[in-house]
């Protein structure tokens, strides 16, 4: 009788528990339905095919492997300034990734300090101050690496750059301090120390020697497997001076797509902001100068179908110290109306000041891409109207970093404007001054900050070539280009 009423209560209890625990069970299953759809939402429309599946989950055991390697507190650009990384196959990853195009580079700055440094002492007349030390304030010193035409020229305190590094007397660790941010004194404000890199350049150099200097950094590009370059060029207001610079250009990419014959690269004629540097009149005047050489320097590199080789136009400099963007609001309309098929790139959001809004300006004067948008968060209706009018973003976490506008970059917002559906892409923006390999570090530091997926970063090198301002036959060529060797890459990748 007791094993009858035993069995009875057990049965009971199975029939009070089972249906709680199932019950449960349906509420973890449902909560879990509903997180999944706010956290998985498909941002973007690639899909990878089964090879690229295999390699994402090689990459995610890549990513592993280096946050195991290399325990990161803070994600910045110390990272990428560690030779050990350089060795890691994550970063080798990114080396041979096909990247696309890199949309905001800076003329001056495009390569590495140490090809910089390399290019200029194969030349026998480049001499390096050899007394220059960081300053604050105004530099009173002469340019560290300078050109001089004869021997009886040079100046006290120069020494020959080639003997310098060969005799040991010039330390290439101390040039590339000097050329890059990587070790800013800590007394001298960032922005100070970047743009007197500028002054540190080379002076003096002669046509070719500045021919040679592109041909060098559009080779880099190309070894580093990026399709298609837009150079923000700096345009005064001397024709002649903006004439030299673009034949210059030109006639080093026709060198380098003899070699790379799917390379291709624009100019975007760019005016400096900063009030005390250039007036909103002579701002006119450049453009208008832009406008002249648009039409009179084509891409003729094949005879029978010339294409535009400037096709754009954009506004830089510090933004918290440049005028505010509205103010170019006639120059602007002026411009696109004597030339209407120029494109607009436009320096906005590179601010941390709350009452920034140049994004804003930035949209109501009708570019096509804004360059940085840190701020642009700030701003949800501005977004929602870019989304719409499909306004790009090119992105620059490295130098964002460098610049200190972002001290982590997983915290860059980059990450959120992916996620809200904009069409965004990466850019390396002065490599010469931030960075070890351009773009390269753009792509590992996104990736490991931001934890990319495969589908991610096909999104982003794809989305570069799409917001080009080349012409929509030539994207579907740069596109098809880009998409043979993307899928080249994944097959080798697998046999790593």
């Amino acid at each position: 009788m007791r094993k009858i009423k035993g069995i009875a209560l057990a049965a009971l209890l199975a029939a009070l528990i089972v249906p709680a625990i199932n019950s449960a069970e349906a509420v973890d299953a449902t909560y879990a339905s509903k997180k999944a759809k706010i956290v998985n939402t498909n941002y973007n429309n690639i899909v990878l095919n089964e090879q690229e599946q295999k390699l994402d989950k090689k990459l995610q055991d890549m990513k592993q492997a280096f946050a195991k390697a290399y325990p990161i507190k803070v994600y910045d650009a110390n990272v990428i300034f560690d030779p050990k990384v350089w060795n890691d196959d994550l970063y080798k990853f990114f080396m041979t990734l096909p990247k696309g195009a890199d949309l905001h580079l800076h003329g001056g700055a495009m390569m590495n300090p140490i090809e910089y440094i390399d290019l200029y002492a194969s030349y026998d007349n480049v001499y390096v101050y050899t007394q220059y030390v960081d300053e604050k304030g105004p530099r009173k010193q002469p340019a560290l690496l300078r050109c001089f035409k004869s021997k009886d020229d040079v100046e006290k305190g120069y020494v020959n750059l080639k003997e310098g590094l060969a005799n040991g007397s010039v330390d290439k660790n101390w040039i590339f301090d000097l050329l890059s941010c990587k070790t800013t004194p800590s007394d001298i404000r960032m922005w100070d120390y970047f743009e007197d890199i500028s002054k540190k350049r080379i002076q003096g150099q002669t046509q070719e020697m500045r021919l040679n200097y592109y041909i060098t950094a559009f080779e880099s590009y190309c070894k580093r497997n990026v399709n298609h370059l837009e150079i923000q060029e700096v345009f005064w207001d001397n024709l002649e001076d903006s004439r030299k610079s673009v034949l210059a250009m030109r006639e080093a990419y026709y060198a380098v797509k003899k070699k790379y014959p799917d390379f291709t690269m624009r100019v975007i004629p760019s005016c400096v902001k900063l009030p005390n540097a250039f007036t909103v009149e002579k701002t006119q005047k450049a453009f208008d100068n832009a406008i002249i050489l648009s039409n009179e320097i084509l891409d003729e590199f094949d005879p029978q179908n010339p294409k535009p080789f400037i096709t754009g136009l954009n506004l830089l400099a510090e933004e918290d110290l440049s005028r505010d963007l509205d103010q170019y609001a006639e120059v602007m309309h002026n411009t696109l109306k004597k030339k209407p098929s120029l494109k607009v790139e436009l320096h906005a959001g590179e601010s941390l000041l709350m009452d920034n809004d140049d994004v804003v300006d930035a949209y109501l004067l009708k570019a096509n891409r804004l360059g940085h948008a840190i701020n642009l968060y700030r701003y949800p209706k501005a977004i929602d109207n870019m989304k719409k009018s499909n306004v790009s973003i090119s992105l620059c976490p490295v130098s964002n970093n460098i610049l200190g506008y972002v001290y982590d970059l997983r915290m860059h917002p980059g990450v959120e404007y992916m996620r809200r559906g904009l069409s965004v892409h990466l850019a390396s923006d002065d490599p010469l001054k931030e960075e070890h390999e351009g773009l390269v570090d753009d792509f590992f530091m996104a990736t490991i900050a931001w934890d990319l997926n495969l589908a991610d970063i096909k999104m982003l090198a794809k989305n570069s070539l799409k917001n080009s301002f080349l012409t929509k036959k030539e994207k579907q060529a740069a596109i098809s280009a880009w998409e043979n060797k993307w899928n080249s890459f994944v097959e080798e990748s697998l046999k790593k």
